[in-house]
């Protein structure tokens, strides 16, 4: 279906696993492009700098107000359960990789519609293979806005670097031939 049609082009391939993307950025359907500027909302919705300078304002006031000392433990803890669970990943990986598999289609996949079926499927394919995972993850930030600037910004090299060994440390080592 993908493979012959012109106005696709293969974009990833892991053995006989091919992904498939759009000549032009501007060739998603309607639909797919709705999907993706929904994950990017959703994108927003992990910790930045305006939100985390936000927390720690309203953890300023509450220590420097002398007369809300009964709640003070309570609301200084619920802040900061707030930012760790914020803080996981400031560029949230499992949000780019959802992107990475809304912007690219499996060979049986129908382009024009998008499916969490489908997006189930490549995420459970990127779970099982780390060279899928580092493609969706890769892809998924070049489409997510909030998460592009970020990565201008940081030391992308330094990033991939870690994770690099960090997945290369999950991989099975070879075992040792018995003669």
């Amino acid at each position: 279906m993908l493979k012959d049609n012109l106005e696709y082009i293969e974009a990833f391939r892991h053995n006989d696993i091919v992904f498939y993307m759009p000549l032009e950025l501007t060739g998603y359907h309607k639909s797919r492009e709705l999907a993706m500027q929904a994950q990017d909302q959703y994108s927003r919705c992990g910790i930045s700098k305006e939100v985390l300078a936000s927390f720690t304002a309203k953890m300023l006031e509450l220590a420097n107000k002398q007369n809300n000392t009964d709640t003070l433990k309570t609301d200084i803890g619920i802040i900061a359960n707030n930012l760790n669970a914020r803080m996981q990943s400031p560029m949230d990986e499992l949000c780019a990789i959802r992107m990475g598999a809304i912007a690219c289609f499996l060979e049986e996949e129908d382009p024009n519609k998008v499916s969490d079926a489908w997006t189930n499927k490549k995420l459970k394919l990127a779970d099982q293979y780390p060279e899928i995972y580092a493609f969706f993850l890769d892809t998924g930030i070049g489409f997510t806005p909030e998460y592009a600037n970020q990565w201008r910004t940081s030391q992308a090299e330094d990033y991939f670097q870690k994770r690099s060994l960090m997945l290369n440390g999950l991989m099975p080592q070879s075992t040792p031939q018995i003669s």
